[in-house]
């Protein structure tokens, strides 16, 4: 364990907003979270917890010991017929978790190709992507409390999953690190092609490089090449123009209220979750009131998604914060809607 003081940690946060922490130590091993956290108690320091960087906004100077995770590790604990059971390290990379699975015949996870961030990082807000969310292949996880320092696993069912929600952003935020995480694989061919979208991107790259489409054909590969590509197209690469991806979070809604708007946008492009609510894309509402490819105080709303906020000239979380305000606003007087950003504020 090496702590580090006045680290700027800029460089690990893909939205390239300026960050200093008062201290910082990188985390390789179960030994170094807990001796980085007894030194922490006995300093009084706070800790906050970086990930892959891919979902946070940190202010200017973050007063705390900042924990850099970097866990590694795969372990396959069953592997039957039908299905596989792995153990990962909360500092592996998501989008290689992804592309190893399919490597291994392992599925369930080729809708969430190219999500940033790492293995630790997606419980949390449960990731998703096209139809798909961590939970449905989530098995358990492992996790340390900060203050007594003892381990404890958590089930699916503790974890509390929802959209974009878990336990560790309600009750257990901040009480935990989480150190593993256990995922289910089918090892039975299907896609979920739920996304007009995707299928029809599939087809695309099927027909350039196979010919006639056959979806009776399609696998698990095909369609992470099709998210690959969908990503590609639509989100910009963090390395070239610095973003935390989707920034606001799509809003659930009651039918009557999904009907009320149709009064104003008779186009207007809805989800269903259940038989009482419907989800409706940010970004479809954000590009509506014209926000798409604006400029505000030198933050700009990415050009081809409305969702993504681009800070090319690596601003403060302040100005991005005032940028992401100013939309929200928009948004909550002309459809009265609420929006609410996806990326962790850490101070």
């Amino acid at each position: 364990m090496h702590i580090q003081e006045k680290v700027n940690i800029q460089p690990f946060v893909t939205l390239a907003v300026p960050a200093v922490a008062k201290f910082y130590c990188e985390i390789h091993s179960q030994q170094d979270l807990l001796e980085a956290l007894r030194w922490a108690q006995a300093k009084g320091e706070r800790v906050v917890v970086l990930g892959g960087g891919s979902n946070v906004l940190p202010d200017e100077f973050i007063n705390a010991l900042v924990l850099h995770i970097k866990l590694l590790g795969k372990e396959v604990l069953q592997n039957t017929d039908t299905q596989a059971e792995v153990q990962f390290g909360a500092g592996e990379v998501w989008h290689e978790l992804v592309m190893w699975a399919l490597s291994n015949g392992f599925y369930g996870v080729e809708n969430l190709a190219l999500i940033p961030g790492t293995v630790g990082a997606a419980p949390i807000q449960n990731i998703g992507a096209y139809g798909v969310e961590l939970e449905h292949c989530f098995k358990s996880l492992t996790a340390v409390n900060r203050d007594t320092l003892h381990e404890k696993i958590f089930t699916k069912a503790e974890c509390d999953f929802g959209y974009r929600d878990s336990v560790f952003k309600k009750i257990a935020k901040d009480k935990y690190i989480i150190t593993q995480v256990t995922l289910v694989f089918n090892k039975t061919i299907s896609a979920a092609l739920d996304y007009p979208a995707l299928l029809s991107t599939v087809e695309l790259l099927w027909q350039h490089s196979r010919g006639p489409f056959k979806p009776e054909l399609i696998s698990p590969i095909d369609v992470a090449n099709a998210v690959i590509h969908l990503r590609q197209s639509k989100l910009p690469d963090p390395q070239q123009l610095p973003n935390v991806g989707s920034f606001f979070k799509n809003p659930v809604v009651a039918n009557a209220k999904v009907e009320e708007l149709k009064q104003r946008w008779p186009d207007i492009v809805v989800f269903n979750v259940d038989e009482n609510t419907k989800k409706i894309p940010a970004g479809w509402l954000i590009d509506k009131l014209g926000w798409k490819g604006k400029e505000v105080n030198g933050v700009t709303v990415h050009k081809q998604q409305a969702l993504v906020l681009t800070n090319p000239n690596k601003l403060s979380t302040a100005c991005v914060l005032a940028t992401a305000s100013a939309i929200q606003a928009s948004v909550l007087q002309h459809s009265g809607i609420a929006l609410e950003i996806e990326p962790q504020c850490i101070a």
